[in-house]
Order: structure tokens, then sequence, then C-alpha cells
């Protein structure tokens, strides 16, 4: 017999060297090369001290404090500057469903979860 599990897929759902970007399209980015603080992040353990006092000066903050308190206020620049646009697509508020005590369906549910019915 062929065993159909041998030819599944599966997958991991991470995005294997892709940016949040490549993946919706966007061509242009925000000053800090970025819309995604954990790519943001890498990137900025990742530069050196000299870097990340040029990028605060191309932001217009004070380059002169030490590494990692620019660190931080690099971190909350970037926080500020994507507060309003926080997410690349718009969290899904989840249906809400009633139970209906005259539903046959939800009646059984709610039995099954102790609900006084």
């Amino acid at each position: 017999m062929n065993d159909p599990l041998e030819n599944m897929e599966t997958t991991n759902g991470k995005l294997d060297s892709a940016t949040l970007e490549e993946v919706f399209g966007i061509k242009q980015t925000n000053p800090f090369g970025t819309t995604d603080r954990q790519v943001f992040e890498t990137r900025l353990s990742n530069i050196s001290y000299a870097q990340m006092q040029n990028l605060a000066n191309r932001l217009g903050l004070t380059s002169f404090a030490s590494q990692p308190q620019l660190r931080k206020n690099l971190l909350r620049a970037f926080d500020e500057q994507n507060k309003i646009g926080k997410y690349l697509v718009p969290p899904v508020q989840p249906k809400q469903t009633r139970l209906d005590r005259n539903n046959p369906e939800h009646l059984k549910l709610m039995q099954q979860l102790g609900m006084g019915v």
C-alpha cells in the first residue's frame, strides 16, 4: 500500500530568508530600514557603535550616549515611529459567537462546559 504520510508536505510557519516587507511587497521602508521590530533589533546587535551613532544622527537623535543607552534610544525612536502603523496587516478581531440555548449543538456544548442551563 502507498502510505499517504510519505508524500505529505509540512510547514513551520517561518519565512526562510524573506522579510515582512518583501512578503507584502513594500518597496520603501522607514529610516530604520524595516517596520519589523525583531529585524531592527537583530540589525542593531550586528552593527558597530559608530554605525549606531550614524543612524542616530540621521534620525536627529543625540549620538553621544553610551552604546547601551544609544541602543535603547534607537529602539524607543523605532517604537515611536511605528506606533501608528504598528502592524503591516491589522489584526483581525475574532468573531464572537453567542451560545443559544435553543440550538441543540450549542446546548450540548454548554452542558459539556458545565454552564448552568
